[in-house]
């Protein structure tokens, strides 16, 4: 089986996963500061992930510690069709 790992779950295991969050907050650096090429003490970014079923079963956690210098946040913003109509 090859592809994304969602698309394996999906055709290989019939598990769709539709939803999920990630929080992300800054911390400082501890034992990981040696294989992130930093110093102990150092900002790092937490960030925890879970990615669920649409019945709200969790199938995927993941915990990642990155370097601050090296995170870019990006955030896309839609308004809603209801809201978008209400001010034009």
């Amino acid at each position: 089986m090859t592809g994304s790992l969602f698309s394996v779950l999906r055709e290989g295991y019939g598990l769709d996963l539709d939803h999920g969050e990630e929080k992300a907050s800054i911390t400082t650096a501890a034992e990981e500061a040696v294989h992130l090429g930093i110093a102990a003490g150092d900002p790092v970014f937490w960030i925890v992930s879970i990615t669920r079923t649409p019945e709200g079963v969790p199938v995927e956690y993941c915990r990642t510690v990155a370097r601050a210098d090296k995170v870019e946040l990006v955030s896309v913003l839609h308004r809603g069709e209801s809201e978008a109509s209400d001010h034009a």
